[in-house]
């Protein structure tokens, strides 16, 4: 009756235990892609379904394709632009995955014209999570990195370009993303505790095979069949 006993509370042993330790031991695991488009040729269109894995890229009704422009000292290898190069639409990245936390973007422009910068991120609702703003002035060549980022809330998509005399005339180059996602971990004193409350379970269904019984009051006597 006891050794029966001891197997239940055992059992509800390991499941409270198991709960707990499973609940507290999660962490945090963080990817960071990169896309600096330099596995691209000069003139490749960029814009459209099927391009990259994990978002879409957009420019409104006006294409965007792949610059071989150098704009020194940050920038080189392959970069964006849309065409035509001043465009009413804003470059936009539409990400097919969740839990995109944080986007950045390397804007700028060769010394052209006064731009001003800017990254915006939007959930799924179209409501505006962060902005980043950035502005430079004619004499720039180049520009500077553009983040936004949200804690609680899956950046469905970003919108990014600049406002001007030549709207969204600016280039593009290193858009980064970071995905963050939460993974159970098995906690090893979790795994030692199961260890002992298995082999509590076991040793008392064993000593019940071999014809021992514990009687209230009574010693442990040998069964009298053997």
């Amino acid at each position: 009756m006891i050794s029966k006993n001891l197997s239940s509370l055992a059992l509800v042993l390991v499941a409270s235990i198991s709960g707990f330790f499973f609940q507290i031991n999660a962490k945090a695991s963080t990817l960071t892609v990169t896309e600096e488009f330099d596995f691209f040729a000069k003139g490749d269109l960029v814009s459209g379904a099927g391009i990259f894995k994990d978002f879409i890229l957009s420019a409104g009704n006006d294409p965007i394709k792949v610059s071989d422009k150098t704009l020194e000292p940050d920038w080189m290898g392959n970069i964006l632009q849309t065409y035509p190069f001043s465009s009413v639409y804003p470059f936009r990245a539409d990400f097919s995955i969740l839990n995109v936390k944080e986007v950045s973007v390397l804007l700028g422009d060769f010394r052209a014209d006064s731009d001003n910068l800017f990254l915006r991120a939007f959930d799924d609702f179209g409501n505006v999570l962060d902005e980043s703003l950035l502005t430079i002035d004619d004499s720039v060549l180049g520009g500077g990195q553009l983040t936004v980022t949200t804690t609680n809330d899956n950046i469905a998509y970003v919108e990014f370009g600049s406002t001007g005399s030549y709207q969204n005339s600016v280039y593009a180059d290193r858009l980064s993303y970071k995905v963050v996602a939460t993974v159970p971990e098995t906690n090893s004193v979790f795994g030692l505790l199961v260890l002992v409350v298995l082999g509590t379970i076991v040793s008392s269904r064993s000593l019940k095979r071999k014809g021992f019984e514990l009687q209230a009051g009574e010693p442990i006597v040998q069964d009298s069949e053997y």
